[in-house]
């Protein structure tokens, strides 16, 4: 499992979004996990890499907006909603100037 981190700045107010490769056919899914205080997750879309093909992957868009200044750890967990092991990790640290 890599562990790939990620610095974020941004303003406040200022909407900022995350895209995640996705596969939602395989069970698996996005899980983000963060501190409410600071931002909020406004929206959350899935695009598929082919339009035509179903049940193909694709990306997973999330948009976030800053609520308060200070710093945030934004993890993103992939992973089957009924299991407890986690497929991967992604960190972001979020800073809200």
């Amino acid at each position: 499992m890599g562990h790939k981190e990620e610095v974020i700045t941004t303003n406040m107010g200022q909407e900022f979004t995350i895209t995640l490769e996705s596969n939602p056919t395989s069970g698996y899914s996005w899980i983000p996990t963060f501190n409410r205080h600071i931002i909020k997750l406004i929206s959350r879309n899935f695009k598929p890499s082919f339009a035509s093909l179903v049940g193909s992957s694709g990306k997973d868009i999330f948009t976030f907006k800053p609520i308060n200044y200070g710093r945030v750890t934004l993890k993103m967990l992939y992973k089957r909603s009924w299991e407890k092991q986690i497929e991967a990790e992604k960190i972001f640290f979020v800073e809200v100037k």
